[in-house]
């Protein structure tokens, strides 16, 4: 009898264990890989990257997608989330460039930069035009549903994809995060640490590289293949 209590009760913890494991994974996944207990902010604000100041933030991202796009001979590249559209542009210049953005600051770049092509970001609409490289960077942390982000993206006809991000446990080191959310920043949805964020993306493409930018440290940069 005593044994047979016991193997019950084994039997009830590893359901109990199973149940809280199943509870766990799926809080997991509805965080986008994030820690079950981060504290994402629920509404969007929208951030003016017009401004001059914005023509220095990610210029390393921008280095590191040009190299890739003259070390394969690449023509054709989109920059979703472009901002004010400078360093597209300006490091660019030789290449096709498409730009993706939403109101007020499509019409900003339309105005500003006639002779390029500007598009407006809408994620229930495909993009069914080949390119050879989509760079997304520092867009992510500011969308509501990432998935849907992603899932655009993955539906886009590309060879190579450069996500950057900021990593949060250097924001909560240099005092400009929170681990458990919600970030400082207003205009940030919400922060990856860097294994979260490789989890995040790896379940969506091929990672081919996952590093950190040399000057702006805090900065993580995923290459991958839409494959």
């Amino acid at each position: 009898m005593k044994n047979n209590q016991g193997c019950k009760y084994i039997i009830f913890l590893r359901v109990i264990f199973c149940i809280l494991f199943a509870i766990s994974k799926l809080a997991y996944s509805k965080n986008y890989c994030i820690r079950p207990d981060y504290r994402a902010r629920k509404e969007y604000v929208h951030c003016d990257k017009t401004a001059e100041s914005s023509k220095e933030c990610q210029k390393e991202v921008y280095y590191l997608a040009k190299k890739i796009m003259e070390k394969y001979g690449y023509k054709r590249i989109l920059d979703l989330g472009c901002g004010s559209g400078y360093k597209l542009v300006t490091y660019f210049g030789d290449f096709e460039t498409i730009g993706f953005e939403i109101e007020p600051t499509l019409s900003w770049l339309k105005e500003k930069y006639p002779n390029k092509r500007w598009e407006l970001s809408d994620f229930a609409k495909p993009f069914e035009e080949p390119v050879d490289l989509v760079i997304c960077s520092d867009v992510i942390e500011h969308v509501l549903d990432p998935d849907k982000l992603l899932r655009w993206i993955s539906l886009v006809d590309c060879k190579v994809i450069v996500f950057s991000t900021p990593d949060r446990t250097i924001l909560v080191k240099n005092h400009r995060g929170r681990e458990k959310g919600p970030p400082r920043n207003k205009f940030h949805i919400r922060e990856w640490n860097y294994k979260e964020f490789e989890r995040y993306i790896g379940k969506w493409f091929t990672i081919i590289e996952h590093i950190h930018m040399k000057k702006e440290n805090m900065c993580q940069v995923v290459v991958c293949s839409n494959s």
